[in-house]
């Protein structure tokens, strides 16, 4: 399995795409038409996704003490 929490950015940044973007893809792939329009395919979700991106920051503020307790590198504790 992948560790992305031990990377702030990367963890942070999975965590936005797979929440938002993933199940618009999937539902886009199910309910919509085939992923060809640039914008509302591709753009719209990974910028929701970096709404994501902000909730997970969030998140590791509230859980700072356990990761500095098992070392993992969250952005609030590498700043």
């Amino acid at each position: 399995p992948l560790k992305l929490k031990q990377n702030g950015w990367f963890g942070d940044l999975a965590i936005g795409v797979c929440y938002i973007a993933v199940p618009w893809w999937c539902g886009q792939a199910v309910f919509g038409s085939p992923l060809d329009r640039m914008v509302e395919d591709w753009i719209v979700p990974l910028t929701f996704s970096l709404a994501g991106l902000g909730a997970g920051i969030v998140n590791d503020f509230k859980s700072m003490e356990g990761d500095r307790q098992f070392d993992m590198d969250s952005l609030p504790i590498l700043l």
